[in-house]
């Protein structure tokens, strides 16, 4: 009976051996696989691509950077009146004019991101700022110098009282446009182009002119004011 249980418990313990030396295989064998696999790597690419969106809006926007014209002292000569243009020395029937600096003008430039349309209009009309028969108050204008500007103009200058360091680039009104009526917008610059530096950027000069009759009243300090306005060219 010892034998028998003796045998038994051999045996089952043999079993058990088999299964305890079996696992440890198992288990030796998947270490031992782990080892031989490359460790896996997520998120790796040779490659890749993004994106970045904008909207660049454009705008309007001119600069009058010297926005004063001072005809000085005028007196014009009897039965004759007097023309005072703040882009000449010269004119004639004024017994004095011109007293300013000279020549002198309105400096527009185009500090927007597109061509422009520019307007002008006139607080005053020259009845009420001169008075006497037939008095004048006008204007004139053209491109600072050959970089850019506007571009509707003929290329010649008006009897040479542009004072023109470029004659293919200096007229823009041939005549003085007189303001015949206070609010009435009237045309400085087609396409004034836009771009360069502050100190590059296109620029359009503006000169005043009056005709003051010799039967002006006399006037002390007679003023208008000019308002200049951005437009969008329309597409032709």
């Amino acid at each position: 009976m010892s034998n028998d249980l003796s045998n038994s418990t051999l045996a089952i313990l043999m079993i058990v051996a088999i299964i305890v030396s079996l696992g440890s295989l198992f288990i030796s064998l998947d270490k031992l696989s782990s080892f031989q696999r490359p460790p896996k790597v997520t998120g790796y690419a040779p490659s890749g691509s993004g994106m970045v969106n904008l909207t660049i809006l454009a705008f309007n926007s001119i600069n009058v950077e010297d926005s004063f014209i001072d005809l000085g002292n005028i007196t014009p000569a009897a039965g004759v009146g007097c023309n005072v243009s703040s882009n000449s020395t010269s004119e004639p029937g004024c017994v004095q004019a011109n007293s300013g600096t000279w020549p002198d003008n309105i400096t527009i430039s185009n500090d927007g991101n597109k061509n422009l349309n520019v307007t002008v209009r006139s607080s005053i009309i020259a009845s009420s700022l001169i008075g006497g028969t037939n008095p004048e108050f006008g204007f004139t204008s053209r491109n600072a110098t050959y970089l850019g500007g506007c571009s509707n103009r003929s290329s010649a200058c008006y009897t040479g009282k542009c004072g023109c360091e470029n004659m293919g680039n200096c007229s823009y009104q041939i005549n003085f446009t007189n303001f015949a009526a206070v609010g009435t917008e009237y045309e400085v610059c087609k396409n004034l182009t836009y771009g360069g530096t502050a100190s590059t950027r296109p620029r359009v000069y503006v000169w005043a002119r009056v005709h003051v009759p010799a039967d002006a009243m006399a006037v002390v300090a007679g003023n208008a004011s000019l308002t200049f306005t951005a437009n969008t060219p329309t597409p032709s």
